[in-house]
């Protein structure tokens, strides 16, 4: 249920409804919050009634939101393409999907891979620092949850700019972008660097992990920083259409720079769980200079170009379609 839910939300972002979005799922979380919290402490709803509870809520706000947009004439230009097999049948189309789909599918998979090895790379130092990994994660999920909304706002405008085969207001965009993204991530980080103790406090109730928490703030902080500016970059170089070179980048940093790093630090140099986020920061680094180098060399005149024909192309098969019917 969740796949679908996702991507209509995607859409109504690229249409241009990112507020109304934005809106829905934040009151659609607070909900869900509340409705859990009386569930768990006045009806004492076992595990299993939490994840019925959530399904059904999942469902009844998909559908109310489905409902509303409809009913705002938001889907009239795009219902045949959404219901009808109409788009199954342009192969340009589905070509495109299917060759962006697949890289990033790898990439996701094997980023989550990544994250769950660490895990076990903590799991040799403790228990303490497994349970504070897990806050880690936690924590940088909010970080990340930032980046992917610039890199995605980012990311439309520029894709935007390549199909109307305007390289310059691309390039220039996507300069923009970077730097304000880079920005926001400074902001962030200072904001979770005053917080400082607070947060450990707030996250946590034992001493050893509070202590933990807090000597991990300063590489946190700094990985807030390579991490945004990473995304950001890989954000741009998939609106080139290239998704397959900023997935393979972003793997080999991955794979081939922070999984050894870390396995070495924490096997061979026993070193504590400030190694493991070094080594994060280390690979975020890495694949945050290859991938602004590849967006500094890339040739915008050339993308802009392939991308428009791309479009042109998909239209032509869209007519072809639609006279044939």
């Amino acid at each position: 249920v969740d796949g679908p839910v996702s991507v209509y939300s995607d859409f109504l972002e690229v249409l241009g409804h990112e507020k109304y979005v934005m809106v829905v799922e934040l009151a659609g979380e607070v909900i869900n919050l509340l409705v859990v919290v009386a569930a768990l402490v006045f009806l004492q709803v076992s595990p299993q009634g939490i994840a019925m509870i959530e399904l059904m809520l999942l469902i009844v706000f998909h559908v109310l939101n489905v409902s509303f947009t409809v009913s705002m004439g938001w889907m009239k230009h795009y219902k045949s393409g959404i219901l009808a097999c109409d788009a199954m049948l342009n192969p340009t189309s589905v070509g495109i999907v299917l060759r962006t789909a697949a890289p990033l599918a790898v990439g996701y998979l094997l980023a989550s891979c990544e994250w769950e090895i660490l895990t076990i790379f903590a799991s040799h130092m403790g228990p303490a620092e497994v349970a504070a990994w897990a806050i880690l994660g936690s924590i940088y999920d909010t970080f990340e949850a930032t980046t992917m909304s610039i890199g995605d706002a980012v990311e439309i405008r520029c894709a935007f700019h390549l199909g109307r085969n305007s390289p310059r207001l691309a390039r220039s965009s996507s300069y923009k972008g970077i730097l304000l993204a880079v920005i926001a991530s400074f902001v962030i980080t200072s904001f979770y660097f005053i917080l400082g103790e607070d947060l450990a406090l707030l996250f946590a109730r034992d001493p050893t992990l509070q202590h933990i928490l807090v000597d991990l703030m300063p590489f946190m902080g700094i990985g807030n920083v390579t991490m945004t500016f990473g995304m950001v970059c890989w954000s741009l170089v998939g609106a080139q259409g290239r998704y397959h070179l900023a997935t393979f980048v972003s793997l080999m940093s991955s794979w081939f720079i922070t999984m050894p790093l870390a396995a070495v630090f924490v096997y061979v140099l026993n070193l504590d769980l400030q190694s493991l986020v070094a080594a994060l920061v280390i690979g975020y680094s890495a694949t945050g200079t290859i991938l602004s180098y590849i967006i500094l060399v890339s040739d915008w005149e050339s993308i802009a170009h392939d991308v428009s024909q791309l479009h042109l192309e998909e239209e032509d098969d869209s007519s072809l379609e639609e006279s044939s019917v």
